[in-house]
């Protein structure tokens, strides 16, 4: 495999992993969505259940009688009238519109229960604080962790309306608005927030998240590992010893795969394939084909080309220049660097060259 299908591999791999990882962020806010809506829904249903508690601590309601005589109530089946008409002792008798939109969202349907609840909150005012500590009180028992705070609009007999929040200030959107009283007099608006998704993800989700992103960042390092480790064991395998047998008069070399190489005129041959290296590398190569193993080190090399007065730079430029030679001849040899040695070798062969002195 080359080093270009490799990348290939690498660069499709780190997109797949961070498309993966993208895909699971986007179930994640998705899944996050879809419990806030879960969320929303036991959160309306705590906040009425937190005013029915301050409602049903107060006890027993108390009565009061109309401008008639009779129980200031009206019939539930009958239809909301337009006005109702109560008799306090600081305002005497007086005629109060009914919102029949605010009626809809009021917390007790029964009118007799809205009409006590009236003086009730007059005698016995919610405290707002205790209302907003409830509420968050339920929404901890069924898990649900937010952001909350009340807006609290009271009508006084005499139409005054004063507004409370509690707490001061919150950065939360507005849930619901409940009522209670037959007028609507008191107007509870609850609020919630739940804050940057994140905050909600487990370490479960954060863990998956990074080893996707771990994974996209160093695929193509693992990729380059692989290569390597796959290129050292299976070519190690497949190149093998060029010969084992050394015939130092030798005018022609006959190697594995039909090559043969005419040490006269410097030319390595197969079929319509040939190449001539110069002198110099035509001496290297006979002298690695005459090594123990084919296998040469840097002093060797260098008593037999320089008389041991040779540098690092000039063995480095040897090597390059007869690996070049044989690359550009398209014929299976190369030479292989093994620690401080090299050695030259045949690919893709199971077979032995003899060598045939004289040509």
């Amino acid at each position: 495999m080359k080093q270009k299908h490799i990348k290939i591999i690498s660069t499709v791999g780190t997109i797949l992993c961070l498309c993966a990882a993208l895909g699971y962020a986007v179930k994640l806010h998705h899944d996050c969505k879809a419990q806030r809506t879960e969320w929303n829904s036991i959160a309306e249903e705590t906040f009425r259940e937190a005013l029915r508690m301050e409602v049903d601590w107060r006890g027993k309601i108390p009565h009061y009688q109309s401008t008639g005589g009779q129980a200031g109530t009206f019939p539930l089946k009958r239809e909301l009238p337009d006005s109702i008409t109560f008799v306090t002792s600081a305002y005497g008798s007086r005629k109060y519109a009914l919102s029949k939109e605010k009626y809809r969202h009021n917390l007790y349907q029964a009118s007799d229960e809205n009409s006590s609840i009236t003086y009730l909150l007059l005698e016995y005012p919610i405290v707002l604080d205790t209302l907003h500590a409830h509420w968050d009180s339920l929404l901890c028992q069924r898990e649900v962790v937010a952001t909350t705070a009340i807006r609290y609009a009271y009508t006084d007999w005499g139409e005054y309306t004063d507004t409370l929040f509690s707490p001061a200030s919150a950065a939360t959107d507005s849930l619901l608005t409940c009522y209670l009283g037959v007028r609507c007099e008191a107007e509870f608006t609850g609020y919630v927030g739940y804050g940057s998704i994140y905050r909600h993800w487990d370490a479960k989700n954060w863990l998956i998240l990074f080893l996707l992103l771990a994974a996209s960042a160093g695929f193509p390092s693992v990729c380059r590992l692989v290569y390597r480790f796959a290129e050292r064991k299976f070519t190690r395998q497949e190149i093998l010893h060029v010969a084992d047998a050394r015939i130092e008069d030798a005018k022609i070399y006959q190697l594995a795969e039909g090559i043969t190489y005419d040490v006269m005129n410097r030319t390595i041959s197969r079929g319509t394939l040939s190449c001539q290296l110069p002198p110099q590398s035509g001496i290297l190569f006979v002298l690695f084909l005459r090594a123990e193993d084919h296998r040469l080190t840097f002093d060797e090399i260098d008593r037999s080309l320089w008389r041991g007065k040779g540098s690092r730079d000039q063995l480095f430029t040897a090597i390059k220049r007869l690996r070049s030679k044989l690359e550009a001849s398209g014929l299976p040899l190369k030479i292989i660097k093994e620690s401080d040695t090299y050695q030259l070798k045949i690919t893709h062969s199971i077979d032995t060259f003899t060598k045939v002195s004289n040509g």
